[in-house]
């Protein structure tokens, strides 16, 4: 789809897709996998696609647990009333310094502030398949410009398979990757997949760094 198509559809089923993420349990999900992370203090963090805040809100609950208080979480996504969910949240939570701004994943470069950078982590969860394909590596690449020397991406990704192909592509518009392909746009991102694999039963998880960097 075109990009004015993309916004119209996800500003209009909002709430149908915010009441998708609740029912599927999509929050505790990312939870329990985040639990398997040591979050360093101060850990910046930048949600890419953060919608109305599920990745966030599941961060912050493991910060919680593990005593850390985040130097700053960052989200930014392209529709404006997930962006204004997000906020409410944000405002009830002070102690992580959360804020959000409304951009387009495939223009960050021009989008975001420039202050925005040097993330411990940069992560997605459910927003990266609604990019046209061609778009999916240079989007990488941008986001992965705004990593820390030591950073990490980690992309949840809705992977191939006969139920994903009737309910994500027919009714959401997105599109649904094997692993092979997976593989070659990450290495034409310039990063370097530490891990790949199945995620639940729609996706896939992938953990990344920059190609060029070398990781203690």
């Amino acid at each position: 789809m075109q990009k004015p198509d993309i916004h119209r559809l996800y500003t209009t089923r909002h709430h149908a897709y915010a009441t998708m993420i609740k029912l599927v349990g999509h929050e505790a999900m990312l939870t329990k996998y985040f639990q398997r992370i040591a979050f360093p203090d101060d850990v910046r963090v930048l949600d890419a696609g953060c919608g109305a805040g599920a990745l966030t809100k599941s961060v912050c609950t493991v910060l919680d647990e593990q005593k850390i208080q985040a130097e700053c979480i960052h989200g930014f996504d392209f529709s404006a009333p997930a962006v204004q969910d997000y906020a409410t949240f944000a405002a009830q939570h002070p102690e992580h310094h959360i804020a959000v701004t409304q951009c387009d994943a495939r223009v960050i470069d021009s989008g975001l502030s420039l202050h925005w950078k040097n993330y411990d982590y940069i992560l997605s969860s459910g927003m990266l398949e609604y990019l046209d394909k061609t778009a999916l590596a240079p989007t990488l690449k941008q986001l992965a410009s705004r990593l820390h020397v030591h950073g990490k991406i980690i992309v949840f990704i809705s992977r191939n398979t006969w139920l994903n192909k009737l309910f994500l592509e027919k009714i959401w518009q997105a599109n649904t990757y094997t692993e092979t392909e997976l593989r070659a746009v990450f290495q034409t991102a310039g990063l370097k997949i530490q891990q790949l694999r199945p995620f639940r039963t729609w996706g896939y998880v992938i953990e990344a760094t920059q190609s060029f960097k070398q990781i203690d």
